[in-house]
């Protein structure tokens, strides 16, 4: 079940084992097997075939509507997958870059579990903010959808494990009146 949390009039919704463990175990072997985990950066993979699977599992989980400005809008994949692990790292707060103008959303799932404080994404309400509005932890299965616009950063990840996550660019369609 999807939780809608709204800051600065933008939402992130928030679900519980989107992912079962078995799927989480699946795509954590497709990173290893693509991924040299010891340069310790971002890898992404773009890889339609990984998609177009991830999509097909998640068709009937994901919600049918998110809201943009008060109007809802319909989702739809973008066939492009972006996988990494990193280990001891932080990502400063900021906005990512839509590619298209339909881009409005990223779908982000965490494939793999750290300790409370060692890793996750914390959400702010604009730029200036010093404290943030949300924090979302790393919990196998778990996954976020967030606006694009929406100011976040990533928490310091100090654990010694690798943090695997999938994230994917959703695209928005408006619903017609």
């Amino acid at each position: 079940m999807w939780h809608k949390h709204t800051i600065a009039k933008k939402h992130v919704y928030r679900c519980a084992s989107l992912l079962s463990l078995k799927e989480c175990e699946h795509y954590r072997k497709l990173i290893d097997a693509k991924f040299n985990h010891n340069k310790n950066v971002q890898c992404v993979i773009r890889d339609p075939a990984v998609a177009r699977e991830l999509w097909a599992t998640l068709a009937e989980r994901l919600p049918k509507t998110v809201e943009i400005d008060g109007k809802p809008h319909r989702i739809r994949p973008e066939y492009t997958i972006m996988s990494y692990s990193r280990r001891r790292y932080t990502v400063d707060k900021h906005l990512d870059e839509a590619h298209t103008p339909a881009e409005c959303f990223k779908l982000a799932i965490y494939l793999n579990t750290l300790p409370d404080g060692t890793g996750g994404t914390t959400f702010y309400a604009n730029q200036k903010a010093r404290k943030p509005s949300f924090t979302v932890t790393n919990k196998e299965g778990d996954a976020f959808l967030f606006d694009l616009r929406l100011w976040h950063a990533a928490v310091m990840h100090t654990y010694k494990q690798n943090k695997y996550m999938i994230g994917l660019r959703v695209l928005c369609d408006p619903i017609d009146a």
